[in-house]
């Protein structure tokens, strides 16, 4: 694999992890310092919904966007990578062609 290639690919990796950053964002903590009054898992709300229901969508929707958060970077780490690597292999191949050459 040429060097350009390798970093044709780390650029695309990086590029697809901050587009996912962009859409679903890094998990932040809660900063919240209001207290509500809270409202029973069994209430109804208007749209027909228990709270219940309503909390799990929640909760699912809030593990679906940190994972994918979380591949975004992991997708940006692997571009990353890519790249260095596409910098330096030429240069590594370099080196290690003349430390062989060098016993012959």
């Amino acid at each position: 694999m040429t060097p350009e290639m390798l970093n044709s690919i780390g650029l695309f990796l990086n590029i697809a992890g901050v587009v996912l950053i962009f859409f679903y964002g890094l998990p932040q903590p809660s900063h919240d310092e209001e207290v509500s009054i809270g409202v029973g898992m069994d209430t109804v709300l208007e749209d027909g919904r228990s709270v219940k229901s309503m909390v799990d969508e929640v909760r699912r929707r809030k593990v679906r966007y940190k994972r994918r958060a979380y591949l975004a970077l992991t997708l940006m780490l692997f571009g990353f990578l890519f790249q260095l690597v596409s910098v330096w292999l030429l240069k590594l191949l370099e080196i290690w062609h003349g430390v062989i050459m060098s016993h012959f």
